[in-house]
């Protein structure tokens, strides 16, 4: 019995995708102009895309990309539910702002908000069951064995800072599982199409995931959007999508092999306080009362940030959107403990709004409206990011 475990591949792998797209016309997500507007029909069809890592003598990994806006903690608990119960799971959103609203996948969204979709069960329950279809096809795929994880990093012009002094990471990241691409990494919103677009669309992660096969993997984006050049969201998105491919081929360095560790853990953010921004009353034209109680009931009493390990690489899963700055920080401390690379996901499972750090926060704007949790919750989150690697850096 022991010989036949240790004859068994290091790290296996299974890989499965499927539609998401609902066979109703919903409210779109991501822009409140739209106000209580449905979508018109389906322009791309939207997609849960799945691996399953099979690591030897640990409990499976899902990595699974959701084309939708956010990740509610309500959506990870029924998709959770949908696997084994050995089964960890790291639950990303490509944050497209032509998905159905995420918010009615929300148990915490029970009020009305123009331009923001309710908690409707249904649709929760129904997104629940089509996405442990795709888990179970993933799960009874055949799998493939992984001689080497290798990584081709490449500085791409395809995102900017959106913020007073934000200062975007360059870099596009391609992560292979031996022959095949696994997934790719890279900072900028999706939001080449506007609020006027009411049809479905992926924007420039569904396009790159419709050509590639591979899933992407949003980093910090709290601060940054997508450029390309084009008159039209389709022909910038079409731009975007050959240079970043272009740029991302050639031969990867290698990153892992059989002999290397594979491991994710988790750990709490010790969040402080819920509170409104000084702002968000006056922005929203509503009385301070109100929008302290409005925090409360939306935001997230509870969060955790969560790292997988793969040989050298390690890969830092944030439930809200970062700042390319909070971004910088989690990786060069990563990359200090010997995890090169060190890739900050965000949308990853869960979101509890923008995270910024102090003095950013202070300075006001769109984003720091939607922190909910005062000026030092970036620096929660970091400083949790931190712990996380440290524990990665001694397990075994």
């Amino acid at each position: 019995m022991v010989l036949s475990l240790l004859l068994l591949p290091a790290l296996r792998v299974a890989y499965a995708e499927g539609s998401i797209t609902p066979p109703e016309k919903l409210p779109l997500g991501g822009y409140t102009e739209r106000g209580f507007k449905r979508m018109v029909g389906v322009g791309d069809d939207l997609e849960l895309r799945v691996w399953i890592l099979r690591p030897r003598g640990q409990a499976p990994i899902a990595l699974a990309v959701m084309e939708t806006l956010t990740i509610p903690e309500s959506l990870r608990k029924e998709l959770q539910d949908q696997l084994p119960s050995d089964y960890r799971l790291i639950l990303c959103a490509t944050h497209t702002h032509c998905a159905p609203d995420s918010q009615m996948f929300n148990d915490r969204m029970t009020f009305a908000i123009p331009g923001i979709a309710k908690y409707d069960p249904y649709w929760l329950g129904w997104t629940g069951l089509r996405a442990g279809e795709i888990f179970r096809q993933a799960i009874r795929a055949q799998d493939l064995p992984v001689p080497y994880l290798g990584v081709r990093r490449a500085r791409l012009n395809l995102n900017r800072g959106r913020r007073p002094g934000a200062k975007p990471d360059p870099l596009g990241t391609r992560v292979d599982f031996g022959p095949r691409v696994g997934f790719w990494h890279y900072a900028a919103h999706a939001t080449f199409y506007d609020s006027s677009e009411m049809r479905t669309r992926g924007d420039w992660p569904g396009a790159v995931m419709a050509t590639t096969k591979a899933p992407v993997l949003l980093g910090p984006i709290g601060d940054v959007s997508p450029q390309s050049p084009g008159d039209t969201a389709p022909e910038k998105i079409a731009a975007f999508t050959r240079e970043f491919r272009a740029r991302l081929a050639g031969r990867p360095s290698r990153v892992w092999k059989p002999e290397d560790p594979i491991n994710f853990v988790e750990v709490a953010i010790k969040l402080p306080k819920r509170r409104p921004h000084p702002a968000f009353a006056k922005t929203y034209k509503i009385p301070e009362t109100m929008a302290q109680n409005l925090v409360e009931r939306f935001a997230p009493e509870s969060a955790k940030v969560g790292v997988l390990r793969m040989g050298s690489m390690a890969v830092v899963a944030v439930p809200g959107e970062p700042t390319a700055e909070l971004g910088r920080q989690i990786q060069a401390y990563g990359e200090r403990r010997g995890f090169r690379p060190t890739l900050v996901l965000s949308h990853a499972n869960g979101w509890i709004g923008y995270l910024l750090a102090p003095n950013d926060y202070d300075r006001g704007g769109y984003e720091a409206n939607l922190s909910f949790y005062g000026r030092d919750a970036g620096a929660a989150v970091v400083t949790t990011a931190y712990r996380a690697i440290d524990a990665m850096s001694k397990a075994k």
